[in-house]
């Protein structure tokens, strides 16, 4: 099978011919996309622009069209390039209230983000009253998200005392904040996991 040789586009000859289908072609394919995008100018430039685009890719092919062939390869790439960015633009349209219901910033509760700051505030003062090492077990726990055996071998402790001092820490949690415990009771005790 015998390779197409491409013509080097940096010959003065190609970009010349190219530069004149696009004198004589672009206004006809420009006509085209302005009755099929319903007079929008610019989608209609920007359309007019993609097809050349793929002109110029395929233009050594087109070079030997004539030019009601080549009128008839740039128009249909124009639509299909046109009917390409309208179902885009369609779906874009559909999915855009699931997008902007999973994606947009909850709404502001001055009164929820003060009662949050002040848990935060509290949690961390009750975290840092507690002995030591069960400080340290919570903050990795709760803070870092590491599993018991990790607190476990990082501490050299056994996981059963890591889980002791999450119930522990859990417990004095519960004690200190109340409703504003920041776990459910039906979570692994603390939030721990093995």
């Amino acid at each position: 099978m015998s390779q197409e040789i491409m013509p080097d586009r940096d010959d003065p000859d190609y970009r010349d011919e190219m530069k004149d289908c696009f004198k004589t072609m672009s206004a006809r394919v420009h006509a085209t996309l302005r009755r099929l995008t319903r007079g929008d100018h610019q989608l209609a430039e920007d359309l007019v622009h993609e097809t050349f685009i793929k002109a110029w890719e395929d233009w050594h092919i087109l070079r030997d069209l004539t030019e009601e062939e080549r009128a008839g390869w740039l128009i249909r790439v124009a639509v299909h390039t046109a009917v390409d960015v309208f179902r885009h633009n369609k779906t874009a349209r559909e999915k855009l209230p699931k997008v902007w219901a999973h994606c947009r910033p909850p709404e502001s509760d001055p009164h929820r983000d003060a009662l949050t700051s002040i848990a935060i505030k509290r949690f961390i003062e009750v975290t840092n009253g507690m002995p030591a090492r069960r400080s340290l077990v919570a903050f990795l726990a709760w803070r870092c998200g590491w599993r018991n055996r990790e607190i476990a071998a990082a501490l050299g402790i056994t996981p059963g005392r890591v889980s002791q001092h999450m119930k522990a820490a859990g417990e004095t949690l519960r004690k200190e904040l109340g409703p504003y415990v920041p776990f459910e009771p039906g979570d692994l005790e603390g939030g721990a996991r093995p």
